[in-house]
């Protein structure tokens, strides 16, 4: 996945499916004691980035993952809702109007305050109505059936999806190898309990979006992400962090960065490159500050050229 050369758009390319799934609907798409998990209250603290990735088993690990702030997206999203396009909702076809789900009209993106999706199956948190949803689902042939003690809708003619509906949450599958399972990790295994995570996370900081890409277990990069951050839709920021496995390695992808910065110009103005090499593992960030005529996730989507820097 991680290329350099002629070869480093593929990256963007990985990463930024996340970010077209959103709009074509192409796809059905806690650190140990100290992190959140939101669900299922396991643990206290951590960011909302950290507390989604709770809700995930680490055999999520091998895909994309999509976290996305929707109220806050919306939020930003008002007056300009062209210009955060590409940003501003959940990845899952689920909600694409090409292909309509089977609750038909009874869920609405517009519900749904807090998603985590990657691919084939997903975790949403809002306010859904849960009899209407119920009701859809039954006119469509799915039934209600216990499995591990909570309530799932199937379908004979789909094998491959379930649903579990509540007032507050609603997770699915719609993928054949990929279980609701994946979204009632237990302790310990949780996309928030691996450290490339965390560091991801705390690279991104406070965003409403964030794209992570595969986890790799061998190569200088393990693990990059994407982010989303802004107070007011006119100053959004776009956080790209590399999870690295040693501060020499960060220190070139750094210096690459910058380089590729000034070549660019003025694409990437007023970018700021840091390596933080406190942990076991480096993580070099670039702060790219978006103009009010450049889209959020531009990064994955037009502007791709930092990828680049990226060492295989």
């Amino acid at each position: 996945m991680y290329t350099t050369g002629r070869g480093s758009t593929s990256v963007a390319l990985t990463l930024s499916t996340a970010l077209l799934l959103a709009i074509t609907g192409c796809s059905s798409s806690g650190a140990g004691k100290a992190h959140g998990h939101s669900r299922t209250g396991r643990a206290d603290g951590g960011s909302k980035v950290l507390q989604g990735l709770g809700n995930v088993a680490t055999s999520a690990r091998k895909n994309m993952v999509n976290y996305v702030d929707a109220t806050e997206a919306r939020r930003l999203s008002r007056g300009a809702p062209d210009r955060f396009a590409f940003v501003r909702g959940p990845v899952s076809s689920l909600l694409s109007s090409y292909s309509p789900p089977p609750w038909g009209h009874s869920l609405a993106a517009r519900q749904i305050d807090t998603a985590v999706d990657f691919q084939g199956a997903g975790h949403w948190e809002g306010a859904f109505d849960q009899p209407a949803i119920a009701t859809s689902l039954q006119s469509h042939g799915y039934t209600k059936t216990k499995r591990d003690g909570r309530d799932v809708w199937t379908s004979s003619q789909h094998p491959d999806q379930a649903y579990e509906i509540a007032k507050d949450t609603v997770s699915y599958s719609t993928r054949s190898g990929v279980g609701l399972s994946a979204l009632h990790p237990e302790d310990g295994h949780t996309l928030a309990d691996i450290e490339e995570y965390r560091r991801a996370a705390e690279c991104v900081g406070d965003a409403y979006r964030v794209d992570f890409s595969a986890m790799r277990s061998s190569g200088p990069v393990r693990l990059s992400a994407l982010g989303q951050r802004a107070t007011v839709p006119a100053k959004n920021t776009e956080a790209m962090c590399f999870v690295i496995k040693d501060a020499a390695t960060a220190e070139r992808t750094a210096s690459r960065l910058r380089a590729i910065v000034a070549k660019e110009a003025p694409t990437y103005d007023g970018t700021k490159v840091t390596v933080d090499k406190s942990g076991d593992l480096a993580v070099v960030r670039a702060i790219v500050p978006d103009t009010t005529k450049q889209m959020p996730g531009r990064l994955n989507l037009t502007d791709m050229a930092l990828w680049a820097a990226v060492e295989i």
